[in-house]
């Protein structure tokens, strides 16, 4: 197999075992809910699958494609090119289209204040809700806080002619979005993305086809395999004892379970230095 089919492969089995997460098929639920409502806050316990949906979207429309998400795959490798991570997820938060301009991120406060506003009146109209100074208000206050959670920020720089220069306010700026980020739990690095777009594996994939399948017999919901006849459907000649068989198949299942869960945050298939440099889910 060469190295672009064998790389295509296991993302295949990537995208299968993410089918599989409870919490990813929650989230690309809300995602739905979110785009006929973009005020809806993100929920506490799927913040962190935020990276995972931007790189894979949703796996579990019918419409989804492996073949056009390899496509877009290779079109964010392009994409991240000359951009800061922080920025890419910006936009890719706020859908926005037009070509990357490193510029683009400083604009005329009236300009950038009346969109605010706009925006937050379409929402009032969207939800019908009452166009009160309260409402309003309310609206604007989430639509900030959640600007953090998406990669953007909203804050005031106050320029005097005799003030400080812009190299003596940077680090100010670094230092309150570093808060910022903290305060929400949105934690994205460049080494995120690396791993979800540059996948290195020594695992061989017939183990992992193996797994995925203990999975799918044992969670079947027509007819769920037990222990001992999963052993006879996954190792029919082997000739061990029954009871090492069914150890086998347990270990199976664990290791099937244990690559969903980090599957979600970007791992594939997961190893004993990934968990070592990353907090277990």
């Amino acid at each position: 197999m060469k190295k672009g089919e064998k790389e295509k492969a296991y993302y295949k089995l990537w995208v299968e075992f993410l089918r599989r997460s409870d919490r990813y098929k929650d989230f690309c639920q809300f995602a739905r809910a979110k785009k006929k409502n973009p005020s809806l806050a993100y929920p506490e316990g799927l913040r962190d699958l935020f990276p995972t949906y931007i790189v894979f979207r949703e796996i579990h429309d019918r419409k989804w494609s492996f073949e056009e998400w390899w496509k877009y795959r290779e079109r964010l490798i392009k994409e991240l090119k000359g951009m800061s991570l922080d920025t890419f997820i910006a936009r890719r938060a706020l859908n926005v289209t037009e070509p990357f301009n490193s510029q683009s991120s400083v604009t005329d406060y009236a300009e950038a204040l009346r969109d605010d506003f706009n925006y937050c009146v379409s929402q009032l109209r969207f939800r019908r809700k009452e166009e009160t100074i309260a409402n309003f208000i309310g609206s604007l206050a989430t639509y900030l806080r959640e600007g953090t959670f998406g990669g953007t920020e909203h804050i005031t720089i106050r320029i005097y002619p005799h003030g400080k220069t812009i190299d003596e306010i940077m680090p100010h700026i670094r230092n309150h979005l570093k808060k910022q980020m903290r305060a929400f739990g949105v934690k994205f690095y460049n080494e995120q993305f690396k791993r979800y777009l540059q996948l290195q594996t020594s695992h061989k994939k017939l183990e992992l086809e193996t797994y995925l399948l203990a999975y799918d017999l044992t969670n079947d919901k027509k007819k769920p395999l037990e222990p001992k006849e999963l052993a006879l459907k996954l190792f029919p000649n082997e000739d061990s004892a029954p009871e090492s068989r069914e150890r086998k198949c347990r270990l199976y299942l664990e290791k099937a379970r244990n690559i969903i869960k980090w599957a979600e945050r970007g791992y594939f298939p997961v190893t004993s230095s990934n968990m070592r440099k990353a907090k277990s889910p």
